[in-house]
């Protein structure tokens, strides 16, 4: 298992990346676990997103894991470093509360996120083509009910 601190003696951050910081909103608000493979730098621009959306959803915590690891498609976002995966909120397994409320509002509070590419989970499945035009993606719900896939510009 890596932490950032071995990940940091053997490595720098590359320019326009940093570390998702785990209390964004300090001590007394959400709580964004980062799974030890997955915590390596992402794209500044995917990790304020996934801060910002987190803060503004009122959620209380969420699990992320997978950022630069993980199969995905070669197309992915996932590989620029700008692309997330959540698969738990609250404490609770997405698969298992589908588009609960903790759910809805994180992706919501996603979706408002000037910097949102994709939003994908049990909630909504769009996409934020460059021009700002929204487009429901639906052939991505099926992939997207056990976590959210976010993604950003």
């Amino acid at each position: 298992m890596i932490n950032r601190i071995d990940w940091l003696r053997n490595h720098s951050i590359p320019a326009g990346r940093r570390f998702i910081n785990p209390l964004p909103d300090g001590f007394d608000g959400v709580f964004i676990n980062i799974v030890p493979h997955t915590d390596l730098p992402v794209a500044e621009n995917a990790a304020n997103l996934l801060e910002k959306g987190a803060i503004d959803s009122g959620v209380d915590s969420l699990n992320v894991n997978s950022t630069t690891t993980g199969k995905h498609s070669s197309a992915s976002f996932h590989f620029y470093a700008q692309a997330f995966d959540i698969n738990k909120v609250n404490g609770i397994r997405v698969v298992e509360q589908g588009a609960s409320p903790g759910v809805q509002a994180l992706q919501s509070s996603f979706q408002n996120q000037a910097t949102i590419a994709e939003n994908f989970g049990p909630s909504a499945n769009t996409r934020v083509r460059r021009d700002g035009k929204l487009v429901q993606k639906p052939k991505q719900a099926s992939a997207h009910q056990n976590h959210l896939h976010v993604s950003s510009y």
